[in-house]
């Protein structure tokens, strides 16, 4: 169990889902927002629902990625958000709920630029994308946790992931963060985001 895990006992109380029919229709955050914004966000909600059908975990992550209304749409009705310093001392912790989680600039730690995972600027703390492993573990209850971990590539070499501070890279390994998805009625919800403070 991760240092983060040992916290999931305080998560599992009840799944708010806030999800309503239609309701992706129209923005939660830009209610000017053009059709081609609203099509894009209809198609990252409904690859959500089949990623949810299917299993399919980093899918469904994805579409959070790529999607602010997705993430609040598919988050518990608060997130814990904790972040650790470099000895695991926890620093700050906070309940958000989810709409002030999600909006834009959110908390969410990870984004899509172009086809590629990579940290947000905040949670990278820099300005230039920092490239992300995401690595999924399972859970018992049917739930799961993403332990994302920020890379550079030697050489420009993607078979040579490197952490930040020059040390190859794992699976299993000491991540930067982890997310927790709890199982909901009809999908995964987003209940943790756990990270640590980067230099």
């Amino acid at each position: 169990m991760s240092m983060f895990s040992r916290h999931l006992a305080c998560l599992l109380g009840s799944a708010v889902l806030i999800l309503a029919p239609g309701l992706q229709a129209q923005p939660l955050f830009d209610p000017d927002a053009d059709e081609s914004v609203r099509v894009h966000h209809q198609l990252m909600h409904a690859e959500a629902e089949a990623s949810c059908k299917s299993g399919d975990r980093l899918g469904f992550v994805d579409a959070m990625l790529r999607s602010n209304e997705v993430l609040a749409l598919f988050s518990q009705n608060e997130v814990r958000y904790v972040v650790y310093d470099g000895q695991d001392k926890v620093v700050q912790t906070l309940w958000v709920e989810s709409l002030n989680y999600a909006e834009p600039p959110s908390l969410f730690p990870l984004t899509m630029l172009d086809f590629s995972r990579v940290a947000t600027s905040d949670a990278a703390r820099t300005e230039q994308p920092v490239d992300v492993i995401l690595d999924v573990v399972d859970m018992a209850d049917g739930g799961f946790s993403v332990n994302w971990t920020m890379v550079e590539y030697a050489g420009g070499d993607m078979d040579d992931p490197q952490r930040l501070d020059g040390t190859p890279y794992a699976t299993g390994g000491r991540p930067d963060g982890e997310l927790v998805f709890v199982a909901g009625d009809r999908c995964w919800r987003l209940a943790a985001d756990y990270r640590r403070l980067q230099k």
